[in-house]
């Protein structure tokens, strides 16, 4: 008696499993594994014990339950007992038993823990509003372990938020403040709780804003008879309305340019310059929320050819047919020679220094000094090489501005036209402010 209790004892089966907890993604497969020893002929069955009750899966080879995502797979000589679930869901998770019907029954205690990836269950929306008004956008996501939102603007750059400048920003509300044009684009709302995939979507912010003109204005150089090109750049949201006048008169035939994001420009093309077209043009962008205009002036080139008996000279002059009387509220570009305040021998790693210029154009110097770009004007100059800073010498070309604002304030320019580089004489100056970025006069 003894004797066979013993071998009862030793021959009874037994259970083992290489993966008892396993994790999974919602939507792939799991499997669980049961190895059987010693089965004889017991009989195994898998259960899965919920709030429900207890509920059989399979019973030997048999399939029981009516669920279709379930499987059992015999492998290794029928000791190892795996259930399959296809297509893992949320009601999935839960205990599974591995159990044989012995006295008593020897059984095997599984667990499947399901993951789902974050889903947005509420995008934020697109907002159209105008500046100094506040926005708010609202996203929120399901998703096992819950998911966490962040903020940031799709093309990455740093945005205003209470007064920073972030690169993103946490949770489901984000709340800008008085909104300008720069807080314009899409923002997007990433969800993320580390199983992939991680998901977004992206609400665009469109700022109302009056035009603002950006390039443009200046001076145009061109001859009689050529062609010449007058354009003007702005930033606008929604996009202007684009007119170009001239003495108040309306042209038509300019080409408009706008990107969607609130750049744009306008092109004026006179395909024939003459000599009624030299003077200023208007270009003025408006939309439903302002408007705004930048001018131009169109100034005629004339080319001269001297001949002597040994050798040709070709002078350009630059001369104007505007009106000789400028005033200081208009800033209307003039031609003008340029040269320092102080008269003084500069080295090439001197500091630059301001400059005056006499509104008068003429023949340019072989070598020109270099124009530094400077804001706010009036214009610095550099010399590329040692020289002395004189009338004669040093003359710089420059789009000049009286600088004196006074709005009842107006300068007279000389008519006198000048073919030789000005005259070691003193010479009657009005101090002028001259733009860094002025078109050059043409050699």
């Amino acid at each position: 008696m003894i004797c066979n209790e013993f071998v009862e004892l030793y021959m009874r089966p037994s259970l083992s499993a290489p993966i008892r907890n396993l994790t999974v993604v919602a939507g792939r497969n799991a499997k669980l594994t049961c190895v059987v020893d010693n089965i004889r002929s017991h009989q195994v069955a898998w259960t899965h014990p919920s709030w429900r009750g207890r509920a059989v899966l399979t019973v030997n080879g048999s399939v029981v339950t009516k669920n279709p995502r379930v499987s059992l797979l015999r492998e290794h000589d029928g000791e190892f007992w795996s259930l399959v679930i296809t297509n893992v869901t949320r009601s999935d998770q839960g205990s599974y038993v591995c159990e044989i019907n012995t006295v008593p029954p020897e059984k095997l205690h599984f667990y499947i823990s399901v993951e789902v990836p974050p889903r947005i269950v509420r995008p934020p929306r697109d907002h159209t509003v105008r500046e100094g008004e506040d926005v708010k956008l609202r996203c929120e996501a399901k998703g096992d372990p819950e998911p966490s939102i962040t903020w940031r603007r799709e093309d990455s750059a740093p945005f205003r938020l209470n007064d920073t400048h972030v690169v993103a920003a946490a949770g489901t509300l984000l709340h800008l403040r008085s909104v300008n044009r720069e807080d314009s684009g899409a923002f997007l709302c990433v969800a993320s709780n580390k199983v992939p995939p991680t998901v977004s979507v992206r609400a665009e912010i469109s700022v109302l804003f009056a035009p603002e003109m950006i390039e443009g204005g200046g001076v145009v150089w061109a001859e009689e008879g050529q062609r010449a090109c007058l354009e003007c750049r702005y930033r606008s949201y929604p996009p202007p309305r684009i007119t170009w006048t001239k003495d108040g008169a309306l042209l038509a035939g300019s080409t408009e340019h706008w990107d969607g994001r609130g750049l744009g420009s306008s092109t004026l093309v006179l395909n024939a310059v003459y000599s009624d077209s030299f003077g200023h043009y208007r270009c003025t962008a408006h939309n439903h929320v302002g408007s705004n205009s930048t001018l131009l002036t169109l100034v005629e080139r004339i080319t001269t050819t001297t001949t002597t008996t040994t050798t040709t000279t070709t002078t350009t002059i630059i001369t104007s047919s505007m009106p000789q009387t400028f005033n200081a509220s208009s800033f209307s570009p003039v031609p003008a020679q340029c040269w320092p305040s102080q008269q003084a021998h500069l080295r090439p790693s001197a500091n630059p220094v301001s400059v005056q210029c006499q509104p008068i154009a003429t023949q340019l110097p072989a070598k020109p000094v270099n124009l530094v770009r400077a804001r706010p004007v009036p214009v610095l100059c550099k010399l590329r090489h040692p020289a002395q800073y004189q009338p004669t010498t040093c003359l710089v070309p420059a789009q000049c501005l009286p600088s004196v604002t006074q709005p009842d304030a107006s300068y007279f320019i000389a008519n006198q036209m000048l073919a030789q580089p000005v005259s070691a004489s003193p010479v009657s100056l009005v101090q002028f402010r001259c733009q860094p970025n002025a078109r050059p006069v043409p050699a």
